[in-house]
């Protein structure tokens, strides 16, 4: 839809421009044809009439040399514009009239009449100053008819933008409020906190205190996402490892995820709750291998301009082909899409002996709405 409205809206434009340039030289046609039959000068003949039309014709031809100027412009300064085409302006006028006592000694030479000369500086300076009038207003006209392109250029780009921002804003509340659901499922609560009873009850404080502050841990950093999503690798490492070790209680200990992330990358600005759906669907997607145990890992590296993210689940094959992503895993493809358009990528696979996410992002890009 957006696209076939630029369509229009160029084509809207290049009608417009055909149209000024044959009304312009059409009126200037007839304008030169009253002025010389009103002057008395010369007689409004065959040779007048195609020395005119010849006339108008050439003016057309280097009408165009100047829309082509003022398109190449557009990216330059507002000065530097105007000075460019105020000196087109003036040679191209010059030019014309160069062009008009050449056509005026060959028209004249073909209909057999005597001639003075292909250049007479009384009529090159008078029919200039003519020119540059109407090359001058053609040039001003184009220009403000390239402003306006480039204002409603400027307004979808800014209306797309705020679309973009909006959307990506309520991606990342979305994911906010999908880890609270989760949070708040009682299957999850009742396993965390029995685990914790379970440790107190044992006598084991240390230990319950350490599954409460964990249990903290992931709540308060899954709920310190920004607007924008925006969020250090490192916090959400930290986030991820605390999700993992509560998990951990509801697979008895057999939940072994091995991370493997370069700390010089822990800085490296990514979306905010990226990880945990990554890992979730991992572990839910895939059976436990025959000794129980889950054996995960998180490979993070950086490829070029790339961060690249493997979560890999080696257990055994996944219960779900690739093709069917869960809510978590289609919510991140979402988030990637509005964030970083074709540049980032996911795929998700389910080969004989795991089940295998990959995600692929700029990693010098700030992951903000794009503009």
């Amino acid at each position: 839809m957006r696209d076939a409205h630029i369509e229009s809206e160029k084509a809207r434009l290049r009608s417009a421009t055909i149209w000024l340039t044959l009304g312009l030289w059409a009126f200037a046609g007839v304008t030169f044809a009253g002025s010389i039959q009103l002057g008395g000068r010369m007689a409004l003949s065959a040779p007048v009439v195609v020395w005119l039309g010849l006339g108008t014709l050439s003016g057309m031809s280097l009408s165009l040399v100047l829309h082509q100027l003022v398109r190449r412009v557009q990216l330059r300064c507002a000065r530097a514009r105007w000075t460019l085409l105020i000196c087109a302006a003036v040679v191209l006028a010059g030019a014309q009239a160069v062009v008009d006592g050449a056509l005026h000694t060959v028209v004249n030479r073909a209909f057999g009449l005597p001639t003075d000369g292909w250049f007479n500086p009384a009529h090159f300076g008078m029919n200039s100053l003519i020119y540059m009038g109407l090359f001058g207003f053609y040039a001003a006209t184009l220009e403000l008819i390239a402003m306006t392109e480039r204002a409603a250029a400027h307004a979808r780009e800014s209306a797309l933008y705020a679309a973009q921002a909006a959307e990506a804003r309520e991606l990342a509340r979305e994911a906010q409020v999908r880890l609270l659901q989760l949070q708040m499922n009682p299957h999850f609560l009742f396993n965390t906190l029995n685990s914790i009873s379970s440790l107190v009850g044992a006598g084991r404080f240390a230990d319950a205190d350490r599954m409460i502050a964990r249990l903290s841990d992931f709540l308060r950093v899954s709920l310190q996402s920004t607007a924008e999503g925006v969020s250090p690798l490192g916090r959400e490492l930290e986030a991820l490892e605390a999700y993992l070790e509560i998990e951990s209680v509801r697979f008895s200990d057999t939940l072994n995820l091995q991370i493997d992330c370069p700390e010089a990358l822990h800085a490296a600005p990514t979306p905010t709750l990226i990880l945990q759906p990554l890992l979730e669907a991992a572990i839910h997607h895939a059976h436990a291998s025959p000794d129980g145990s889950r054996k995960m890992r998180l490979i993070i590296r950086q490829d070029d301009d790339r961060l690249v993210i493997r979560a890999i689940d080696t257990s055994l094959t996944a219960t779900r082909a690739p093709g069917v992503e869960s809510d978590g895993l289609e919510t991140v493809r979402r988030r990637l899409e509005v964030i970083y358009g074709p540049a980032a990528s996911m795929h998700v696979a389910a080969p004989a002996d795991g089940f295998r996410i990959e995600i692929s992002l700029p990693i010098a890009r700030d992951p903000r709405p794009r503009t």
